[in-house]
């Protein structure tokens, strides 16, 4: 478990955050990776196979969805759905081993086809590298301590039969909030029969409700898994709040499956799952 940095609990974050030690590598000529996306206009790259290169030992938390990385005495921990991370560098204080800041990212790291994807920004902020984007090539450019690496954009792996809109997600979203507390429709039937399938009209009715609680999910951030040409998988991620001991968060991953029917993305099924975080939200 990840520990707040404060003053008397700085050496328990470092306890609880594994130190992994740095290996010894041999030279690198510059790499090629191939795995790059681009979602809502913006680059992402794949971390394990950047930072690898890099020569920065990652560490993934299966359970938190958190990942760990470590440059030289610099800590750095990220949480997927989130759009924060942490950043712990050695303290200039007698009082601190630690100090820490706080990095806000325009998108939020995102599990993808199995790997794990940040902004291409996200690397300048946290790492230091010299990042360039080549908007003609389609080719993301980084630069640290010698090495240089390309990233190529490769072609998503499926081409949907339409894809999603913000506009879209933003109606989606909206009706499953409605759905949590379903006393308050009248017909439940005809109120989502445009946002849900049949199915999952049915499914909701049964249960009499979407989930255990009335908790309203924050307008999404992630973008959307195409998992075929007329499928697809959205995370949104809500911050419920902190754990008892106040040292981490409790996160609610609200898992929606989508479908495109009848000309229209609908959803067809939802599974939640609770995790915790490190503390990231101040």
């Amino acid at each position: 478990m990840f520990k707040r940095v404060t003053l008397k609990l700085a050496a328990i974050v470092l306890l609880m955050v594994p130190v992994l030690s740095s290996p010894v590598y041999a030279a690198k000529q510059d790499a090629n990776i191939d795995h790059g996306l681009i979602l809502n206009n913006r680059v992402f790259i794949p971390l394990r196979a950047v930072s690898e290169q890099l020569n920065i030992p990652v560490k993934w938390y299966q359970n938190e969805k958190t990942i760990s990385l470590q440059k030289d005495d610099t800590k750095i921990l990220l949480a997927t759905n989130v759009n924060r991370g942490i950043v712990l560098t050695p303290s200039v204080s007698e009082d601190l081993e630690y100090d820490l800041k706080y990095i806000e990212t325009d998108s939020p790291a995102q599990i993808i086809d199995g790997s794990t994807y940040v902004p291409l920004r996200f690397i300048s902020q946290s790492l230091g590298a010299n990042v360039t984007w080549n908007q003609q090539s389609k080719e993301a450019h980084l630069t640290l301590d010698g090495l240089q690496i390309v990233v190529n954009i490769k072609q998503p792996t499926y081409e949907p039969v339409q894809k999603i809109t913000g506009t879209r997600l933003q109606q989606l979203s909206q009706k499953l909030n409605e759905a949590a507390d379903l006393s308050l429709i009248k017909n439940i039937n005809s109120h989502f029969k445009a946002s849900f399938t049949d199915y999952f009209i049915d499914s909701i009715m049964k249960n009499n409700e979407l989930r255990s609680t009335d908790l309203n999910q924050e307008p999404p951030v992630t973008t959307v898994n195409y998992t075929s040409k007329n499928s697809a998988i959205w995370i949104q991620s809500t911050v419920l709040g902190p754990t008892l001991t106040g040292d981490q968060d409790y996160v609610e991953d609200q898992i929606c499956n989508l479908i495109y029917i009848n000309g229209v993305w609908k959803v067809n099924s939802v599974d939640f799952k609770l995790r915790l975080i490190p503390y990231l939200v101040q």
